[in-house]
């Protein structure tokens, strides 16, 4: 019983008790490459997608540790993650690093596998992945670091695939980083009071007491930016529906939003897992008319 206990200090740690994180972190990757894989054999396009859930999988949980052991005297002092491993003290420092090491074993593996332009572009994401548990110290708005850093799958899936990274990738990339600046800051408003207090910057912090017209434009960005995408495909009128069927879904669940309330924000949060699989859907038809 005492081992088991032992190992759930790091099942917790890795937030692999929450995949809420994982499946957002996935997501972007999968609209990725169901715009790139439908020419290719299925064993191949489900190879793709196996690749990409193990490395996302297992570099999420590896951002995880690597943010609490940066946020270690920060999370302390805030009511939502105060009872966090490192935090609690349920795990030392020196046990989380080693722990953070092994969860890269997976991601090395796949990483010995790729092309040396994808090594590249794999390689490119670390910046902003160290970067950004220290970004909320000394810049305003962290989650547009974190947006640039949470979808760089989309970038690194088109260059494992195509060997390049594509307009319709960059495309798809900014209108990811508008999806991760809005979902991220309704769930930065569930420690408002204690960010404030403590000092913490957020885009919660910035947007302030009434945050709904800034989060319906970081959305109505994302929105253009997936337009765009389906001009260029040159994708008929009718194909259009289903992206305002996406964006009806989320738009009628922000204008529902209590920001206020941390349940209700963090179940906006989670309801952007089904908005992100609507548009997964959608690219899959998307790519079936195009090829």
């Amino acid at each position: 019983m005492q081992d088991i206990m032992n190992l759930k200090r790091f099942y917790y740690l890795g937030r692999f008790n929450s995949l809420t994180g994982a499946w957002l972190l996935i997501l972007p990757s999968f609209w990725s490459i169901a715009c790139n894989v439908n020419s290719l054999a299925w064993n191949q396009q489900v190879y793709y997608y196996g690749i990409f859930v193990l490395g996302a999988l297992f570099m999420r949980s590896f951002g995880c540790v690597i943010n609490d052991l940066v946020d270690i005297n920060i999370d302390k002092q805030v009511a939502r993650t105060k009872n966090r491993p490192l935090a609690s003290g349920l795990v030392t420092k020196k046990e989380a690093i080693l722990f953070a090491m092994l969860l890269l074993i997976i991601p090395i593996m796949i990483f010995l596998t790729l092309s040396m332009f994808a090594k590249i572009v794999a390689i490119s994401s670390l910046f902003f992945v160290f970067l950004y548990p220290f970004s909320k110290r000394f810049f305003q708005a962290p989650q547009l670091i974190l947006g640039i850093a949470f979808n760089w799958g989309i970038l690194l899936s088109d260059a494992v695939i195509n060997n390049t990274i594509s307009n319709i990738s960059i495309i798809l990339y900014v209108a990811s980083i508008f999806w991760t600046v809005a979902y991220d800051t309704v769930y930065a408003y569930q420690d408002y009071k204690d960010d404030k207090r403590i000092g913490v910057k957020s885009t919660a912090i910035l947007m302030g007491d009434e945050p709904k017209v800034y989060l319906f434009i970081l959305y109505l960005l994302m929105m253009l930016c997936i337009m765009v995408i389906m001009y260029l495909w040159q994708m008929i009128f009718y194909s259009y529906i289903g992206i305002f069927i996406a964006f009806l879904y989320i738009f009628f669940n922000l204008y529902k939003l209590d920001h206020t309330d941390s349940n209700d924000c963090f179940n906006f949060f989670k309801k952007n897992i089904i908005f992100g699989l609507l548009l997964w859907l959608i690219f899959i038809i998307m790519s079936i008319y195009k090829y």
